[in-house]
């Protein structure tokens, strides 16, 4: 068959539909699968009796009291196992090993797994492995299955081993509980306001508690929640001033508030009916004033925090009982610290008000106290509606190692008789769709480096998106990014997510500005958006593409001929060219080989046919570098090739290991912002003290149509570049470089972010490796020649947050700089654009073989009429950002001081020809004081966010659907009211000696 290459139009309405269906098919056979296991076990349930003399051997067998197993095997705990452990192989789906045939048991740090409850429930729920492993049996692709309970214990199918999350220091605190899943499945959405009596009573250990414990409630509510938290004392205020309202318990929200409590300081005396008449009127007014579709509106809580205390507010409870909008509010009550001053009072409001009561002497017990104190209650009208609802859980990061996941959640009740006239919720059944699943039906390749799919659910939170990081660790809260805060919050980005949340289909056209991975950013100036919604599902999904992308197809390859022995080549590491690849890079390489001279079974004859033809066109490029090597300068470490097809071919062949952040064309930034101009692209690279320069290898027709096949670069030393410039810059005769503080002039070249390539002179802030972010940015080293730059409108500044920050240890700023005054009357221009000889030199480097390797693809193109052309935590961060403006002319500029003696700095810049850079010549720095306000921030720094107070967002609750059901009453609802201890439940030993012990600890100050 003769081969042809051809360039479709995409079709963004039909790419979705396909999509759609697909995800549909996922979500039926999912919720089919856990309508199963519920009904499976409630049956089991039905039967079940109840066995008290029930024990736990060494060997982890349950027995009955005379000794013998009532089970078939031993309980698989999957913390007793490892990865190599020798009843676990490799699953291929799952990505770790597994043991299918059985369920593995996960107990909770605050759990007796030996309580005969718990021996119990283990019992009763073994049966439910049978409906797991039919479950997988029907759906090869079947990820995790889950049965939660309200004991604590997790069954996972299949089993497998456990770690516990990096920050807990080999301390397991997973409780499935308080995962996001089980909440959902298990309580309706909450409108909840937390009050703290702060009062001068409230100090030292009860103090802390206090606000551990505020935080452990705000680590319980999902985005289906709202949430706000007031001070009370004579006076009463929220503790954060801008957030005047209820507002969703998203990730971003939680941290404002949660450093809101971390600030507040005990004062003054205590006025609890001051304190409760605001938060019963925080319901009135939210609902009152608020859009309709702001607030749960289902249950109505209030969660009161005080050492204790002695006065009746129940005139003011009385008060808001009669109130329609406040008559369903439950109160719910904490007396905290080693020594709370009797709470009876505490105890009456709260079980008079459909809430609970509980004390809670020290830290160690607050985890359990708030589980069993709230959630259990809030569960009971749904036990009793008897009501098997859907949840579809926020993404989260899974456990087990997926990634990304949604959770399919269902309530699983206690049908036997000693279920306490049916109040009694057994717990809930999961099942896990991963966003790699959804992403495998994305036409990903089709759309190209800038074309992606993404999907919302009701509440505008993004569910995948390629811009949506993965968190440190899976105890973090899910991210709970808004759409608008990863596209834009202009007003088409914020009725599309109207549109999308309503359920209807349409597009739109809009300009993008695209962030890099590397800190940079390109603007796109048409992309179509469309959307639409997913069937049999809560969410809309939707697709982003350049309007003029086109798909390149690829036929007629012979794929039995395998690939070439090739020692400098490298396969995209994602790319699923063919299933099962794995091992190292010359391992994948062989096994593809293998796998298409075996016919390529079961392989993607789109990616397969692109990777052959991009194999046969480049190979003329290994002939040309290897016949070239020998006049490559000592500062050249490497060529290499990237193309649009998922390979990287390099020379010399030891250079590959500078290249891996390279080889995905679809994520490398270098290769993403080089496909889209035809200048050369120089970037410094961090770590490794090196710089890549690359240029696009496109085709094109007749009606301006542009494809880039791929980009070719040339990596070289940044130590040689620097010598070399200086030698450049240094005239003849002259001691010392034209550009260097003793000539009392500076040079710099910069990439269209601001980032420093080059910079004359010894300039520690600038000479020094700055980690992961790519070149150092100019206005670290030099805050006072950018923010010229920037006031002479070279370079616009914006202020941007990342609410998926890693934040690391902090270190010291840069200085300021010298305050050398000017030396010269004149700048040397004219020497600083001897720069361009070495930029020609450069060029030249990458064209001489780019003319060559043309005459390779161009008969293969002829057909259809193309040519050729040339220890961390997450946390919120703030930056600002610098962008080139465009078709800048040469500019000549000023700044002065007059606070340093009336000095001015001169400066000069102008773009180099044919490339990302910009030439800066400027005089020495004045050591100007840096102006009033918010000082840049040009690497991440951490930060609590926009100003709330300002902010447009915080002024208008922006469009939701909440959930359809809702079980936040039950006429057979009977009074729930503890609090003779710490928690209920079976207790482990070592959480009671953590909780005796940090009981008995001395507070600040003590001994």
């Amino acid at each position: 068959m003769r081969h042809s290459v051809r360039f479709d139009v995409v079709r963004p309405e039909q790419e979705l539909a396909l999509m759609a269906s697909q995800i549909t098919t996922i979500f039926t056979r999912r919720t089919q699968a856990l309508k199963d296991i519920v009904n499976r076990a409630e049956s089991l349930t039905l039967t079940y009796r109840y066995e008290k003399d029930l024990q736990l051997s060494d060997e982890g067998v349950i027995e009955d009291g005379a000794g013998r197993p009532v089970l078939d095997a031993p309980l698989f705990k999957m913390a007793d196992h490892t990865a190599d452990s020798g009843q676990l192989s490799p699953s291929e789906t799952l990505g770790r090993e597994v043991n299918t045939s059985r369920s593995g048991v996960h107990t909770p740090l605050e759990v007796y797994e030996g309580y005969v409850d718990v021996l119990n429930g283990l019992r009763v729920t073994d049966g439910v492995d049978e409906t797991f492993r039919a479950n997988a049996a029907r759906d090869p692709h079947m990820s995790w299955q889950y049965l939660g309970t309200q004991l604590g214990f997790l069954r996972v199918y299949p089993a497998t081993w456990w770690q516990p999350p990096r920050p807990a220091l080999d301390v397991d605190l997973y409780d499935v509980r308080r995962r996001p899943w089980y909440i959902e499945g298990s309580v309706s959405p909450k409108d909840v306001v937390i009050l703290m009596d702060i009062s001068g009573s409230v100090h030292g250990q009860t103090f802390e508690i206090m606000k551990i414990a505020v935080k452990t409630v705000l680590n319980t509510l999902g985005e289906n929640d709202y949430v706000n938290i007031a001070w009370s004392t004579n006076q009463v205020g929220w503790v954060n001033p801008c957030l005047n309202r209820l507002v969703p318990a998203t990730m971003i929200n939680k941290r404002a508030l949660a450093a809101a409590v971390d600030s507040l300081q005990a004062r003054n005396t205590s006025d609890w009916s001051k304190g409760l008449d605001f938060a019963y009127r925080a319901f009135i007014d939210f609902y009152t004033t608020e859009p309709e579709h702001a607030g749960a509106k289902c249950h109505k809580l209030i969660m009161f925090f005080s050492d204790g205390g002695t006065e009746w507010a129940g005139h003011v409870i009385d008060k808001y009982k009669n109130e329609t909008l406040t008559e369903n509010v439950r109160l719910f009550a904490y007396a905290l610290g080693p020594h709370p001053v009797p709470p009876n009072i505490m105890r009456k409001m709260a079980c008079e008000n459909g809430g609970s009561f509980s004390v809670i002497v020290a830290s160690g017990a607050i985890r359990t106290s708030i589980q069993e104190s709230y959630l259990s209650v809030l569960g009971k009208p749904l036990a009793l509606s008897n009501s098997h609802h859907l949840a579809e859980s926020s993404p989260y990061s899974d456990a087990l190692g997926l990634g990304y996941v949604t959770t399919l959640s269902m309530p699983v009740f206690n049908r036997s008789a000693e279920s306490k006239s049916g109040q009694s919720l057994m717990g809930v059944a999961g099942v896990d769709i991963s966003m790699k699943e959804l992403l495998r039906h994305s036409p990903w390749k089709k759309l190209g480096p800038f074309g992606y799919t993404f999907a919302i659910n009701p509440n505008g939170i993004v569910v995948f998106h390629p811009r949506l990081r993965n968190p440190l660790h899976y105890m973090e809260d899910p991210p709970d990014l808004d759409l608008v805060q990863l596209e834009g919050d202009s007003y088409k980005v914020v009725e599309m997510r109207t549109q999308m949340i309503r359920r209807n289909s349409d597009s739109a056209e809009l300009s993008q500005l695209v962030p890099l991975d590397d800190g940079h950013q390109v603007e796109l100036r048409r992309v179509r958006f469309t959307w639409r919604p997913v069937d049999n599902t809560t969410l809309s999904l939707g697709l982003a593409l350049p309007v003029t992308h086109k798909h390149m197809v690829v036929s007629g390859q012979n794929v039995r001929q395998g690939l070439p022995d090739c020692d400098a080549c490298l396969l995209a590491p994602s790319w699923q060219f063919c299933p099962g690849l794995s091992g190292n890079a010359s391992e994948r390489w062989r096994q593809l080989s293998e796998r298409l001279q075996a016919g390529a079974e079961n392989c993607s004859q789109d990616l397969v046919q692109h990777l052959l033809w991009d194999v046969n066109w480049t190979a003329v490029a290994q002939t040309l570098w290897d016949n070239n090597s020998r006049n490559q300068s000592a500062g050249v470490l490497g060529r290499f090739l990237v193309t649009d097809g998922g390979l990287t071919r390099f020379h010399p062949a030891d250079s590959g290991a500078g290249l891996l952040r390279e080889t995905e064309p679809y994520t490398s930034s270098l290769y993403r912002q080089a496909s889209l101009v035809d200048d050369l692209v120089v970037r410094p690279r961090p770590g490794s003290r090196r710089l890549l320069a690359a240029r696009r290898i496109a085709v094109t027709n007749s009606t301006g149509d542009i494809y880039t096949l791929a980009v070719a670069g040339v990596q070289f030393s940044s130590g040689w570049l620097w010598s070399l410039a200086d030698g450049v810059l240094t005239e003849p005769g002259s001691a010392a470089p034209a550009c260097s503080p003793e000539s009392g002039l500076l040079c710099w070249l910069l990439d269209t972010g601001g980032h420093v390539v080059y910079a004359s002179g010894e300039l520690p802030p600038l000479r020094n490796d700055t980690g992961d972010r790519g070149g150092p940015h100019l206005g670290a080293g030099d805050p006072e020649l950018m923010a010229a730059l920037v006031a002479a409108g070279v370079y616009r500044q914006t202020t941007e947050y990342n609410y998926q920050g890693v934040c690391l240890k902090p270190s010291g700023e840069a200085s300021a700089g010298s305050s050398l005054r000017w030396l010269g009357a004149q700048l040397l221009f004219d020497s600083a654009y001897g720069l361009l000889r070495w930029l020609d030199y450069l060029r030249y480097l990458l064209v001489s073989w780019l003319l060559a390797a043309q005459t390779a693809p161009v008969s293969a193109l002829d057909e259809f009429g193309f040519e050729i052309q040339a220890d961390n935590h997450s946390c919120t961060q703030r930056q600002t950002r610098t962008q080139l403006v465009a078709a800048l002319r040469p500019y000549q500029g000023e700044t002065s001081c007059p606070e340093e003696g009336d000095c001015t700095r001169r400066f000069r810049a102008a773009l180099v020809d044919d490339t990302n850079l910009l030439l800066v010549v400027s005089g020495l720095p004045c050591g100007c004081p840096p102006p009033p306000g918010q000082r840049p921030a040009y690497e991440p720094v951490e930060d609590i966010g926009p100003d709330r107070c300002v902010e447009s967002v915080n002024q208008t609750a922006p469009f939701r659907k909440r959930p359809d059901t809702c079980f936040a009453t039950h006429e057979n609802e009977q009074p729930a009211c503890g609090g003779a201890g710490t928690a209920a439940g079976p207790l482990s030993l070592p959480l009671l000696c953590l909780a005796l012990g940090l009981a008995l600890r001395p507070g600040p100050g003590g001994r």
